[in-house]
């Protein structure tokens, strides 16, 4: 069992570590924003045009750190039911051209009414018989008996 005095001791320690791996300065919106003038205590003591400049160097050194603060963004989203207005911003993959997948994505709706309409087609009147072809079942006309 650890004392309270260890505790404070590793919970300082962990804090620190984060502190210190934490990059910065983190873009407007991003969930860690208020972190800014902690991490960097002269971001904002500098001009907005320098901002714009450090945060594009940024954007070009650390693509996988926006990433990663867009996936965290979402994810609280995700957790706090808010809905995403706009289309989703694009990953680094993505922006420089190297998406492998060209394939759009099949939404659950469209899924659903592609079978619904799939099965109305399917529902005739006409008997077909035991020995029809899946070709004639598929086109709903019953098979001709020699």
């Amino acid at each position: 069992m650890m004392t309270p005095k260890v505790k404070e001791i590793l919970g300082l320690l962990v804090f620190f570590h984060i502190l210190h791996t934490s990059y910065a300065p983190f873009p407007e919106g991003h969930p860690y924003t208020f972190l800014n003038p902690l991490i960097e205590p002269w971001w904002n003591k500098i001009s907005g045009n320098t901002q714009r400049q450090v945060l594009s160097a940024w954007k070009t050194v650390e693509p996988t750190a926006f990433a990663l603060s867009r996936l965290v963004e979402a994810k609280m989203d995700l957790v706090a039911g808010r809905r995403r207005d706009g289309p989703p911003k694009p990953y680094p993959s993505e922006r420089y051209g190297d998406d492998k997948s060209s394939e759009p994505e099949s939404s659950p709706e469209g899924a659903g009414s592609e079978s619904e309409s799939h099965s109305k087609e399917d529902n005739h009147d006409e008997p077909v018989s035991e020995g029809a072809s899946p070709e004639a079942e598929s086109a709903g006309e019953p098979e001709s008996e020699p």
